[in-house]
């Protein structure tokens, strides 16, 4: 296998700025996805949310990267499946699952 030519220096990738008002009606959710540092300001990876459809409703994967827990949700529309999330982050009641990786990774 041959080792790629060495390209320009990597970039540092700017972060996503919040939108406003989806920080103001989620968030729960916003703070996971964007506050970068804990209480104690030691850096905090931020969690990852994938959105995808499937037969007509919206579908997504909460993913808490520090802990390797994921959870999923499922809704008729992209609104109440942010309403969802955010009262299960609220209520403390995430039905959160461990993180495995896909087989035949990591070898």
């Amino acid at each position: 296998m041959k080792k790629p030519a060495k390209g320009p220096a990597a970039v540092p990738l700017a972060h996503a700025r919040g939108d406003d008002a989806f920080m103001a009606q989620y968030p729960l959710l916003s703070e996971r996805m964007y506050v970068e540092a804990w209480e104690d300001g030691s850096a905090r990876p931020t969690d990852t949310l994938f959105l995808f459809t499937e037969s007509g409703r919206w579908k997504c994967m909460l993913k808490d990267r520090h802990a390797g827990m994921i959870a999923f949700y499922t809704a008729h529309s992209i609104q109440e499946l942010f309403e969802t999330i955010e009262g299960h982050l609220r209520a403390d009641a995430v039905d959160w699952k461990v993180d495995r990786k896909p087989a035949g990774r990591g070898r």
